[in-house]
């Protein structure tokens, strides 16, 4: 060998060893807890052990040379082809996004993704962070099938039922909206008591209050309903719970429509009345 060839071989391996920089960074990568990759041109040049958990292999080393898109569904990957080159343009994208993904033996996963441009060896190389978000998803799709069940059902009962939070109107079902004459988008965001006759907001109040501090407040019995329909108030028995709602407190506010009995019980009061006064001209 040359004197020259030995000098451009010297040269050459200098300019392929990591930097002392690199080989912090690469420590730092290898002991993360989020699945890292670092590609250049769209194959994978570095992995951690995090990734090849995340992936289903066996060791980093087994990724190497792969693409990490390979690794996104299908359906997927023009939507994060376009975040990426938007960018490396310096355009406006995501930071970073979820998307749906597989491993290595086909299993179906939930990923977060963060790309970002890095120098890697002396060269631009993008690095890649993903975590797996899988059992997050399947939490968040039970607790959307459970509350789509808890809707379902408290739309299809009887009594009228609210769901009061920070004093405001949350959910309202069609029983409820009715006996105050209002559709049920109408009364969303709306203050709980604005619903109540003057005759019976003071005691629907401390009960609000009693429940949030206890836990359930006492069954009311005659409370009186405003109406957006019509001059009649409806009459009511309320009963009320503490429930947790978007892991804060709110109130689930039952309503039982008793007009009807109210009503019932009136007529046989006054007819219980004439009833006596005829006994008495009668005598």
């Amino acid at each position: 060998m040359t004197s020259l060839e030995a000098e451009a071989a010297v040269q050459q391996s200098s300019e392929k060893k990591p930097t002392d920089s690199e080989l912090r960074y690469r420590a730092v990568v290898e002991c993360s807890i989020q699945g890292i990759a670092v590609q250049r041109h769209g194959t994978v040049l570095f992995a951690n052990a995090a990734l090849a958990t995340i992936l289903g292999y066996a060791k980093p080393h087994d990724i190497i040379g792969q693409r990490v898109e390979d690794h996104i569904a299908l359906e997927e990957r023009d939507r994060l082809r376009r975040y990426l080159v938007a960018r490396l343009r310096g355009e406006s994208a995501p930071v970073r996004y979820e998307c749906r993904g597989v491993k290595k033996d086909g299993t179906p996963i939930w990923l977060e993704v963060a790309p970002a441009l890095v120098s890697w060896s002396g060269e631009p190389a993008i690095i890649i962070s993903l975590i797996d978000i899988t059992a997050r998803k399947r939490a968040e799709y039970a607790l959307q099938q459970s509350e789509l069940l808890y809707r379902t059902v408290l739309k299809n009962i009887h009594d009228g039922v609210f769901l009061v939070q920070e004093a405001q109107i949350l959910f309202v079902n069609e029983a409820g909206a009715g006996l105050v004459g209002a559709p049920e988008a109408t009364l969303l965001g709306q203050p709980f008591l604005s619903l109540i006759a003057a005759e019976s907001i003071d005691r629907v109040r401390d009960c609000l209050r009693y429940c949030e501090e206890y836990g359930q407040g006492p069954t009311l019995d005659d409370v009186f309903l405003l109406s957006f329909a019509d001059d009649r108030h409806a009459v009511v028995q309320a009963q009320m719970v503490m429930v947790s709602h978007n892991e804060r407190k709110a109130v689930l506010v039952t309503l039982r429509d008793m007009s009807v009995t109210k009503r019932a019980e009136e007529t046989i009061k006054e007819e219980a009345e004439i009833s006596a006064a005829l006994v008495r001209v009668g005598r």
